[in-house]
């Protein structure tokens, strides 16, 4: 019956393909054909070798096919890249299919219309179809802001938010700012319900990033229970809280935000992660460096008191502070966020 179902699913695939193939020029089909046949070199030369893949056997055409669908933005590059994601049958293979997209997508046109299509071309094999899994702080870092997002990618977002069943999906939900869905009533709710359920800080746990989310509302009594939640130090995440904790606060800009890690700054603790020693005033340091234009930047592994004195003396000196655009945030802040 498995075996049945298999080739009932192979032989549609192969409809499917060949429909699409039918629209598609003499060098699309070259360029789709070369790719197969590089793939089966690739296995062929794994059968040989066990517990070695030689991914410069596929490279050569996987680059040229990549290269050819983003030199014309007019190109209907979701038909023949989904051409290309439907051959391809493993996580590796996709990854780096994705590498080498968004690297050839940095030098192609600005072309809005391209990137869209690219993100959501992503997003439906990933979150929607799930064939494979998205590299989500690689994603967020060339596609973070609504207008890389259609209304298509949109709904595909929506639906996988609304349906996650897993609490240590919490980084997904920075989907909802990223793609500005903030105005959508579901959303809302949504981030009300888990929002409420938030009892304590975390690393990965969705209610956190919920309640984290929800904050951006500027709704001060949820700013208030997000600090006074912050304030706590979870027992079974001692080290991770000093790293994370400042930076998640980092991305709520409020003053009262300010203020709370601004009263970090004096406190003492540390504590040791993978061998080097962190100091809770070290990162919220760091994280005011990014949230606010002008603060003054530190080296987070230096106990010297001095440099935090010196952050000190600057929130005394410029209460008028100003927000720096998120966008603008040190990359290395916006990686901690989303990992």
């Amino acid at each position: 019956m498995r075996d049945s179902v298999k080739n009932l699913f192979c032989f549609i695939l192969f409809i499917y393909c060949l429909n699409l193939s039918a629209n598609m020029s003499n060098k699309e089909q070259q360029l789709i054909g070369d790719f197969q046949n590089s793939l089966k070199k690739m296995k062929e030369f794994s059968l040989n070798n066990p517990h070695t893949v030689n991914f410069e056997i596929v490279q050569p055409s996987l680059s040229k096919l990549i290269k050819y669908s983003l030199n014309d933005p007019k190109k209907s590059n979701d038909i023949f890249l989904q051409t290309v994601i439907n051959i391809i049958d493993s996580q590796t293979v996709f990854r780096l299919f994705y590498d080498k997209l968004i690297i050839e997508l940095k030098t192609a046109s600005n072309d809005k219309l391209l990137k869209q299509n690219i993100a959501y071309l992503l997003l439906k094999n990933t979150l929607e179809r799930k064939k494979f899994n998205l590299p989500l702080v690689s994603f967020f870092e060339n596609f973070y802001g609504e207008k890389f997002y259609s209304n298509n990618s949109k709904s595909i977002l929506k639906k996988f938010i609304l349906n996650m069943n897993s609490r240590t999906y919490g980084k997904f939900l920075f989907f909802i700012d990223a793609a500005n869905l903030y105005e959508d009533k579901d959303i809302y709710k949504y981030l009300e319900k888990y929002a409420t359920k938030c009892t304590q800080w975390s690393e990965t746990d969705r209610e956190w990033f919920a309640l984290l989310l929800f904050a951006k509302y500027k709704d001060e009594n949820i700013i208030r229970k997000l600090i006074t939640i912050a304030n706590v130090l979870p027992e079974s995440s001692r080290a991770s809280y000093v790293f994370f904790m400042p930076v998640h606060l980092s991305f709520v800009q409020s003053p009262l935000v300010v203020k709370y890690l601004t009263s970090c700054l004096k406190r003492k603790d540390q504590y040791r992660s993978s061998g080097d020693l962190g100091y809770l005033r070290n990162y919220s340091a760091r994280a005011l460096n990014a949230m606010l234009i002008g603060f003054p930047k530190i080296n987070v592994f230096s106990s010297n008191l001095d440099q935090i004195n010196k952050c000190l003396k600057w929130i005394n000196t410029y209460s008028d502070y100003e927000f720096r655009n998120f966008n603008d945030y040190p990359l290395e802040i916006k990686m901690w966020l989303w990992r």
